[in-house]
């Protein structure tokens, strides 16, 4: 007895989602490809290291990459730093707050170029990492590892 293989509306459906799949995966290819190779914006990010040992402000050298640790996403090149003394706020004997410095730890405000895609709700290092103000994460360079918080992201005019 032979059994005659019949074509139903189950068999034209799979077709059609397989179909459907592999064009899904074509277009969100070439899309990806597209927001790699598309012009990336420049901006400067400035950011904020608190409380760090004298030895670790000597090692943030300016013109070095740092990178994202966690990831290993290079972020960009150190333009500049500025080191001060740490702020402290301490009680004096009426209860009110009074700034201080520290003069065993220092406080570093820098800017470091990158390159990433600017958009409507945010920065975009690389055009896969999103970056605001107020995110604090590991960085390294060669020199140094250390924790930073964004301050402020601003695209650089060219």
């Amino acid at each position: 007895m032979k059994t005659k293989a019949r074509f139903n509306i189950i068999d034209f459906l799979i077709i059609i989602v397989v179909i459907g799949c592999i064009i899904g995966v074509a277009l969100r290819y070439e899309l990806y490809n597209k927001m790699l190779s598309s012009n990336k914006d420049e901006v400067e990010i400035s950011f904020f290291i608190n409380g760090v040992r004298i030895g670790s402000t000597e090692a943030m050298v300016e013109g070095d990459i740092f990178y994202w640790k966690q990831n290993g996403l290079e972020i960009g090149k150190l333009l500049s730093k500025e080191v001060s003394n740490r702020e402290v706020f301490v009680l004096d004997n009426e209860y009110n707050y009074v700034k201080k410095y520290d003069d065993r730890r220092y406080d570093v405000r820098g800017v470091i170029v990158s390159k990433g895609i600017i958009k409507e709700d945010g920065f975009k290092l690389n055009g896969t990492q999103f970056l605001a103000p107020g995110k604090t994460f590991e960085v390294q360079s060669k020199n140094i590892t250390v924790y930073i918080t964004i301050t402020d992201i601003k695209k650089i005019n060219t």
